[in-house]
């Protein structure tokens, strides 16, 4: 077949007609195969006739193999452009007469590019991204730019506003002016990563809450539970004897304060089900601060404090153990931090017949605006050294509140003597 076709080749050169680039394998004599090209002529005397045939042949065995190689590796490099899940996108940088990036032309893109944008390569080749992605200018100019004239690589992770998605994202130079993306749609994971945060937090707000309301409430049990027992002992035998009046008054006080042990250990395992639907219902706020203060009546008495309350309460919406607990909070406060003698003023009204305001006011040094900022914050306290300051319990209130559909507040101007005013909102019962 080799004889034959080198035999067809010269007869054609015979012919008069030339053979150029005749590719023919040969063996050399150490065995080895060669390409060699060759370029043949026919040569005539000066009248004309054929003389014979002028033949050059070049080796071209290193220039074949590296054609081949190329041809190859372009191979290679579509399939893989043609099946890589990533988008691909080639572009060419648009220069201004300064030799500044203004715009750059997407020149090639993969079928992957259409999954991840949506938009179909035919649509992008040739066109200049300021008018492909509908942003006006031309998106990450800066950084795509400075790939393009440095030839130095670089990865960014951004969320791209005209689509809605996070895109990770690694720029590279093929070619001086030019560069390719090559990225991927990352949204699914920020928005899990995003959950998970907000998840974690809503945990971490849970347990802070669980542990912020097991300090207070186990603070604020000791005052029955003294009570029980103070009680208990008047009526052990032994104790002396007492009238009917005062055994009565005691087993009275022993049940009051068991009731109230009773409300709050309800209220601490209803905080800790973090699932648990409050249960709203109208609260009748008069018998409610009138609970509070006989609590407080003891401390008030002691202090000399004076409180004035209205003559009528409006009504609101909320689950009354937390409601009371607020309330006792604010009192308590205002009792330790409302001046000497503390002058307490107590109210509520309607706001707009869908909420109720309810403070408590006093007289006391006040509270600075930045101090404001922090006191419903977790364990936030007005002076390092107060033992009990208002946030070891005001963390809870705004919680409570807030898990009624309220919301918590304090006003003051910080000025000594003119004090504060702490109140919560909660929805009007119709």
């Amino acid at each position: 077949e080799y004889r034959r076709f080198a035999q067809e080749q010269r007869e054609r050169v015979i012919r008069g007609e030339p053979a150029d680039a005749v590719l023919l394998k040969v063996r050399t004599k150490d065995g080895r195969e060669r390409t060699l090209s060759f370029y043949s002529r026919q040569v005539r005397d000066a009248e004309g006739r054929p003389l014979g045939l002028a033949n050059v042949a070049v080796d071209v065995t290193e220039r074949e193999a590296a054609e081949r190689a190329l041809r190859e590796s372009e191979a290679r490099y579509r399939a893989l452009f043609d099946t890589m899940t990533e988008g691909v996108a080639v572009h060419r940088v648009v220069f201004d007469e300064a030799g500044a990036p203004v715009d750059y032309v997407v020149t090639n893109a993969n079928p992957a590019y259409e999954a991840h944008t949506g938009i179909r390569p035919a649509d992008a080749v040739g066109r200049r991204a300021s008018e492909l992605y509908g942003t006006g200018k031309p998106p990450y100019l800066d950084v795509f730019g400075r790939v393009a004239t440095t030839g130095l690589p670089e990865r960014i992770e951004v969320f791209f506003g005209p689509m809605g998605r996070h895109f990770r994202v690694l720029v590279v130079s093929p070619a001086p002016g030019e560069f390719a993306t090559v990225f991927e749609d990352v949204t699914a994971a920020r928005e899990l990563e995003r959950a998970l945060r907000e998840a974690n937090a809503a945990l971490v707000a849970r347990n802070e809450e669980l542990d912020a309301f097991a300090h207070t409430v186990a603070h604020d049990l000791k005052n029955p539970l003294s009570a029980v027992l103070g009680f208990a002992e008047h009526l052990e035998p032994g104790s002396g004897a007492i009238s009917a009046a005062e055994r009565a008054e005691s087993v009275e006080g022993i049940v009051r304060s068991a009731r109230k042990m009773q409300e709050i250990i309800d209220a601490l395992l209803l905080v800790g089900e973090s699932r648990a639907e409050v249960p709203l219902a109208p609260v009748p706020l008069a018998p409610l601060v009138e609970d509070c203060l006989r609590a407080f009546e003891r401390e008030a008495r002691r202090l000399g404090a004076e409180v004035r309350r209205p003559d009528s309460w409006p009504t609101p919406l909320g689950y009354a153990p937390w409601v009371e607990r607020v309330f006792a909070n604010y009192l308590g406060n205002a009792l330790k931090y409302g001046g000497r003698p503390p002058p307490i003023e107590l109210g509520a009204e309607a706001l707009d017949g869908s909420r109720v305001k309810v403070w408590v006011r006093d007289d006391g040094r006040g509270i600075a605006p930045g101090e404001a900022e922090r006191l419903f914050v977790p364990f936030t306290r007005l002076s390092r050294g107060e033992p009990d300051g208002h946030g070891l319990g005001l963390s809870i209130v705004r919680r409570l509140v807030e898990r009624m559909g309220g919301t918590v507040g304090v006003e003051s101007s910080g000025r000594p003597g003119e004090g504060s005013t702490f109140h919560f909102t909660l929805p009007a019962s119709s």
